[in-house]
């Protein structure tokens, strides 16, 4: 697991604290052993929340070109959520998905529901369209024509309604059909056209996505309609997979640990 400036200490806390409960011992590693190439000797790694620009930073051209090196030739790669963003980088180009309202989006008001065996068609980059797309803590009370009501409004933290595609290896073991998942950003994930789906917020659904908590009224649940929470693309041998959002938040929302247990385990990290 990252150990560096980039992350975010809950967010490695989180992680860690999780690993230790269910006794999963794990190596922590800074940026610049990682572009050293100590990632030699291992087959999974995790990336916790942090600044996407920051993880540019620490990481460099030369970083992410050994990071998708070594998952082309079969590792794994688990992000969390500026981590997530950090991967869709089109300078980065470890995932396909798109940030809801940036440049590269051209899918607004469009979002249909993926298939569990949908097959993309080609590939899409994604661009940040402010410095490096880092949401603020806090939003400012302000009018959503500002943004002309496109860009997703960070949320102070809710709990929203995903829908399982429980025919997905992330998603074994998992008996319904539904399940509660925290957001905290405004880090909202276009479908992947590479990869598959495995907790999506579905765009035809008669449910409202809120279970409880604050959301911003006509952006929130609009923009959040055929967007997923849980990514997973094949790179070469590896493979990467992306959460939205913390899967642990300081340990308190547990609803994600066995789907982040299967992106290690039956990924072939084990």
């Amino acid at each position: 697991m990252l150990a560096d400036d980039a992350v975010d200490i809950t967010s490695y806390g989180s992680i860690w604290w999780t690993l230790d409960r269910y006794g999963v011992k794990f190596s922590a590693f800074s940026a610049a052993a990682i572009r050293s190439g100590v990632l030699k000797d291992y087959n999974v790694l995790i990336l916790p929340n942090g600044s996407p620009g920051r993880y540019m930073s620490a990481f460099g051209s030369g970083g992410v070109s050994t990071l998708k090196e070594w998952a082309q030739n079969g590792g794994i790669i688990i992000t969390v959520r500026g981590a997530s963003v950090f991967a869709a980088l089109k300078d980065v180009g470890l995932s396909s998905t798109r940030m809801v309202g940036s440049d590269d989006d051209n899918e607004k008001d469009k979002a249909e529901d993926p298939k569990p065996t949908e097959t993309p068609k080609d590939p899409t980059d994604w661009k940040t369209d402010k410095d490096d797309g880092i949401a603020p803590a806090l939003p400012l009370i302000a009018s959503p024509s500002a943004d002309a009501n496109k860009v997703p409004v960070p949320l102070p933290g809710s709990i929203m309604r995903a829908s399982v595609d429980r025919t997905n290896r992330l998603t074994y073991g998992v008996t319904h059909s539904e399940m509660p998942v925290l957001l905290a950003s405004g880090y909202f994930f276009r479908y992947s056209k590479e990869g598959t789906n495995a907790l999506i917020f579905d765009s035809k659904g008669d449910k409202p996505l809120t279970i409880s908590g604050f959301v911003w009224e006509g952006n929130t649940e609009r923009l959040l309609k055929g967007t997923s929470y849980l990514i997973d693309e094949s790179i070469g041998s590896g493979r990467v997979t992306l959460f939205a959002e913390e899967p642990f938040f300081r340990g308190i929302f547990r609803s994600t640990t066995r789907p982040f247990f299967n992106a290690v385990v039956l990924n072939g990290g084990i």
